[in-house]
């Protein structure tokens, strides 16, 4: 922790530095600018974007408590009141309105009173009283449900109601009864029709129908659900807040889960999810804080948005490999999740798909995704490891904030990768992978490009790497004391990096060291780079051509400091500004001398360069010798060596020898006598002989000796067979030897052992029925008799097979029967319904068939055809049926013959009409249309009378215009006016004006207008006769009122006025001989003696904190960085400079 402490605080130093530099750049320029230059414009403002926001799935307390809508129906025409009402006497006034009113309004039977709304409850639903007509519910969400409300549509049983359709939905359920422990059945049986259940409606299990009131109240009771097969959705917000739900079984038929479906479910402790789901909505599972594990089906292709946040149990979630994305903050606040495992069927992950899982140890990403999305991993302090695959092509904003327990990354080769990805991590530069690159880069960026990680290097004191992979001395572990000696190179993962530079405030605040010794390979140090080091007395420069420094690089550092420099480059040092720190502390490095010597001079010689504090050495070998080394072991010729004293050095020669090296081959038993030699066995052999210039001549052996091979084969044949390869021609058992030449050229040696296989013969007995043919071993035979096959054995030899078969008879049955017309006979083995004739084959005791033969008669039924019409929507009883939509009924009597009498009615249904109409009003108008009042966009709809005597529907659906509303801002300086977009304003405010859009409506356009003030700033200074006041842009030296005219950061006029008056007398100095400290400070300054007033100054001249009768003052408020104090006692001012830490 206080490494990151001091890296934040060096990064704010260094952010500081940078400002300044900046300010006296700026300074500089404008010191150079003409008089009577252009005014600087401000940046041009950015036009405000309008922000829509949606609210997909609320929760229980994002609304304010008296909000509410109003809904009602009059004459057939839907008029809506909306309205928002936040305090009790609104609501009182709007609540006694409807009361007097004739508008048939249904209220919750709890409210009562308009205070009531207040006081007892904060979310309900205000509907229409209708008899049989479609009416509107709204919910506090303000989402619409459109129902039937009469009480004839709805079923009533088991513990919840059903919506009757085509098809049956749970869609709420019964308070009287409120249900615990709840199976849903497959089926409801409504007026002697069976429906199928297929789905579980918005909210179902949050409301529940009181008469023909919905009541907004979650089924708190509600501790397991049991959905039967033939449900196929579960729909949003189905389960919200159903808080004693432990258990839920989610039937395989099911492929949707809703937005919101098990939100607050907060006992549920665990879920599977089956194959049939492919899709997990936004929040599905969200704030289910008991939940510890969940099971996903592998159809699933998308885990929505928020689909498990804040579930602070969940220990761990498997992940299939069908699903291709993770939504955002799908996982955020799993706090006890553990590891996860993100399948190659991934591409994307969410921003904050897994924020703040603070326990999350272990990550594994699929190599398809391609980008990790904004605060992905943030917060993960437990991930001690990441491997980002290649596939990952950006890493975006924050990914891995304050992962502070990550010390190990790999990183893609090719990402794009936020600057601030990695921020608020401490890791090592050995700890991250870069793919063995020769240069310290990952993919097409730098480390330094990765954001504000600070790498350390092993235990070192060194990070950072620059954009061409050469290292930089970066920060210094307070710790360290003593000598420390910088090295030139430092190795990362087998490669070698220059250290070329040591960075601002690099060793800020080291007051252990004593000496430092800095590398050749150095060429600039930065600002404040050895800032504070108080014990730091010795610097050793090794660099001949003196590093560049930066401002104030040896700031506090002890005044009789040394510097060491290289032997020859004392002048370099001096007329550098080395020499303004170090003067005549520079002292130059001594040069040293070699001295050579030979083994024995008759076999060479040695000569020496020296050269400071270097020397070259050079050895010459006589004829029949050679150099070999050096006394130290060195084989270099010429040898350059660096000198830290006067060295002796030791050539070495020895006898040149020619050496001959000579490679044969002969067969094993066999002698090689060439060149001298005699020898039969593998192996290096030296003779000593005298070349032509008298010089010895060394002849080498390398002898190798080819086996002689022999190879044992075994082989079978048949009885009476013979064998005739490899050169053997034999027909008995035995071993045989023959030999042959390997292709070496030597011996190979083949030895045969046979073996004889005999001949088998065989007899089998089998029984078969008659009719049938055996073919088994090679027979086909269909009579009684004795049969022979020759056949293969297992050794490729004859087998003779002798069969002896047998033929068993088949019987034959006849049987008569009658059925009804319609029936199927099924006796005997039979499944026929039409007369005719039918054979049956079944097994008698001996295996054969016994064949059954059926003679079937069939008695006819009566059939009678009856047809009707009604209109679409009507129910009709006739002939014993009672049918409400067009189709074929059907039923059965019993005929005198016994057989059924099936009478058919076949029904048509004359269409009801449908007309639909389309109108477009502006927003806040209203209008008649076709017997329609509208004045707000929806659906509206009447009935009327067709000439087919059915109902005929006209449909309106209205789309409201809106009014387009602009917000514009503008920046004026004080006293100034400015005409904008139509606008004439001189003072801060906020202004409308309302025109026409190009659609007609109203298009308001609202400027708000910020004045920035102009600033004058009044300067009383004192100087002594001889001196210049050289502050603020003055350069004066007389006595007198001086006026300077800038311009502030927000492009305004500021004016400064420096009164100053000039000492006339000693006297007068002495008596501005004001002294104080410390400086620089970070909190108190004390002075010589009390000040009436003293002013703290900024560098814009601005007056920023007064004291008066002040011995000791305190600026720790202020931020870092220089200030001026302006000190006045008896009518007398100076002006001193002060440095905050």
């Amino acid at each position: 922790m206080a490494k990151r402490e001091k890296e934040e605080k060096k990064r704010k130093e260094k952010e500081r530095i940078k400002r300044e530099k900046e300010r006296l750049k700026k300074k500089e320029e404008k010191n150079k600018r003409p008089v009577g230059r252009p005014k600087k414009r401000g940046p041009k403002k950015k036009k405000k974007k309008k922000i829509v926001r949606v609210l997909k799935s609320p929760g229980r307390h994002s609304l304010p408590p008296y909000t509410f809508k109003i809904i009602s129906c009059r004459n057939g025409v839907q008029n809506k009141f909306i309205g928002k009402y936040r305090t009790t006497e609104e609501a009182y006034e709007v609540f006694n309105n409807l009361k007097k009113s004739d508008r048939n309004v249904i209220f919750p039977s709890s409210i009562t009173d308009a205070h009531e709304i207040k006081n007892s409850i904060d979310e309900y639903i205000l509907i229409e009283k209708t008899d049989s007509k479609p009416s509107v519910l709204r919910n506090e969400y303000g989402k619409l449900v459109e129902q039937t409300i009469n009480k004839q549509g709805w079923i009533v049983k088991d513990k919840f109601r059903y919506q009757r359709e085509e098809e049956f939905w749970v869609y709420g359920y019964n308070s009287s009864n409120p249900p615990t422990d709840l199976v849903i059945p497959e089926t409801v049986t409504y007026q002697g029709t069976t429906f199928n259940v297929t789905g579980i409606d918005e909210m179902a299990f949050c409301y529940y129908l009181n008469g023909e009131d919905w009541v907004l109240s979650p089924c708190t009771t509600l501790t397991s659900v049991t959905i039967p097969n033939s449900v196929t959705s579960i729909k949003d917000l189905a389960f919200y807040d159903c808080s004693s739900l432990t258990s839920i079984t989610i039937p395989n038929s099911v492929t949707t889960i809703g937005e919101s479906a098990f939100n607050y479910c907060s006992s549920l402790t665990s879920v599977t999810i089956p194959n049939s789901v492919t899709s997990i909505g936004g929040s599905a599972f969200q704030n289910c804080s008991s939940l510890t594990s969940v099971t996903i089906g592998n159809s699933v292709t998308s885990i929505g948005g928020a689909a498990f946040y804040n579930c602070s149990s969940l220990t761990s979630i498997d992940i299939p490999n069908s699903v291709t994305s993770i939504g955002n903050r799908a996982f955020e606040n799993c706090s006890s999740l553990t590891s996860i495992v993100i399948p190659n069927s991934v591409t994307e992950i969410g921003d904050w798909a897994f924020q703040n899982c603070s326990s999350l140890t272990s990550v594994s990403i699929g190599n398809s995704v391609t980008s990790i999305g904004n605060r992905a991993f943030w917060g993960c302090s437990s991930l001690t490891s990441i491997t980002i695959p290649n596939s990952v092509t950006s890493i975006e904003d924050y990914a891995f904030y304050s992962c502070s327990s990550l010390t190990s990354v790999t990183l893609p080769n090719n990402a794009t990768i936020s600057n601030n990805a990695f921020e608020g991590i401490i890791i090592t530069i050995d700890s991250i992978s870069y793919a063995g690159r020769d240069t310290l880069v990952i993919g097409n960026y730098t480390l330094t490009n990765i954001g504000f990680i600070t790498f350390y290097l092993n235990d070192t004191a060194y990070n950072s790497i620059d954009l061409i992979g050469e290292v930089v001395v970066y920060a210094c572990d307070e710790s360290k004391s003593g000598d420390l000696i910088i090295p030139s190179t430092i190795n990362i993962n087998g490669n070698n990096f220059n250290v070329i530079s040591i960075d601002e405030l690099a060793f800020w605040g080291c007051s252990n060291l004593t000496s430092i010794t800095i590398p050749n390979s150095v060429t600039s140090i930065g600002a404040y780079a050895f800032y504070d080091c108080s014990s730091l007395s010795s610097f050793t420069c090794l660099a001949v051509n003196p590093p560049t420094l930066d401002y104030d690089v040896f700031y506090n550092t002890p005044n009789e400091k040394s510097l060491i420099v290289p032997c020859g480059a004392l002048d370099n040092y001096i007329n550098s500004d080395w020499n303004d720190d170090f003067a005549d502390r520079i002292t130059e490095e001594e040069g040293y001398n070699a001295v050579a010597n030979v083994n024995n001079s008759a076999f060479g010689s040695v000569t020496v360069e020296n050269n400071c504090s270097s020397a070259t050495l050079t050895a010459t070998a006589n004829a029949c010798y050679g150099f070999l080394n050096w006394n130290d072991g060195n084989t270099d010729n010429p040898r350059i060596v660096t000198l830290s004293s006067d060295s002796v050095f030791t050539a070495n020669f020895g006898e040149m020898v020619v050496n001959n090296n000579i490679t044969a081959t002969i067969c094993q038993g066999q002698t090689y006598t060439e060149n001298g030699f005699n020898v039969s066995e593998a192996g290096v052999y030296t003779q000593s002989l005298q070349s032509v210039n008298g010089c010895d001549s060394v002849v080498t052996l390398n002898l190798n000796v080819n086996p002689v091979y022999n190879t044992d084969l075994f082989a079978s044949i048949c009885e009476g067979e013979v064998y005739n390869e490899n050169g053997f021609n034999v027909n008995e058992a035995g071993v045989y030897s023959r030999t042959l030449q390997a292709v070496n050229g030597c011996d190979s040696v083949v030895n045969l052992t046979l073996s004889v296989n005999p001949i088998f013969n065989t007899n089998l007995s089998a029984f078969i029925c008659e009719g049938e043919t055996y073919s088994e071993n090679g027979f086909n035979v269909s009579e009684a008799g004795t049969y022979t096959q020759s056949l293969q054995s297992v050794f490729g030899c004859d087998s003779i097979v002798t069969l002896t078969l047998n033929v068993n008879p088949v019987f034959n049955t006849p049987l008569t029967a009658t059925i009804c017309e319609g029936s199927v006979y099924t006796e005997n083995g039979f499944n026929v319904s039409e007369a005719g004739t039918y054979t049956q084959s079944l097994q008698s005791v001996n295996g054969c068939d016994s064949i059954v033969t059926l003679t079937l008669n069939v008695t006819p039924s009566y059939h009678t055809n009856l047809t009707a019409t009604i209109c679409e929507g009507s129910e009709l009883n006739i002939s014993g049926f009672n049918v409400s939509e067009a189709g074929v009924y059907t039923q059965s009597f019993t005929a005198v013959n016994g057989c059924d009498s099936i009478v058919t009615l076949t029904v048509t249904a004359l269409p009801v009409y449908n007309t639909n109409l389309t109108l477009t009003i502006c927003e806040g108008t209203s209008m008649n249309f076709c017997g329609f009042n509208v004045s707000e966009a929806g659906v509206y709809t009447q009935t009327h009378t067709a000439v087919n005597g059915c109902d005929s529907i006209v449909t309106l659906t209205v789309t409201e215009l809106p009014t387009i509303h602009t917000d514009l801002t503008l920046t004026i300086c004080e006293g100034t006016s400015l005409n904008f977009s139509g606008f004439n304003v001189s003072e801060a405010g906020v202004y409308t004006q309302t025109l026409t859009s190009v659609n007609g409506c109203d298009s308001i356009v609202t400027l708000t207008v910020s004045v920035n003030p102009t600033f004058d700033t009044t300067i009383n200074a004192t100087i002594n006769p001889g001196e210049t006041y050289a502050e603020f842009g003055f350069n004066e030296s007389e006595a007198g009122t001086y006026v300077q005219n800038l311009q502030t950061e927000a492009g305004c006029d500021s004016t400064i006025t420096l009164v100053l008056s000039v000492n006339s007398s000693l006297l007068d100095v002495e008596q501005t001989e004001i002294t104080f400290y410390p400086n620089p400070t970070n909190s108190e300054i004390t002075f010589s003696q009390a000040i009436e007033k003293v002013e703290v100054i900024d560098l814009t001249g601005k007056t920023i904190l007064t004291f008066t009768n002040a011995k000791t003052i305190n600026i720790e408020s202020l931020p870092s960085g220089a200030y001026y104090l302006r000190l006045t006692n008896d009518e007398k001012t100076i002006m001193r400079k002060v440095i905050k830490q």
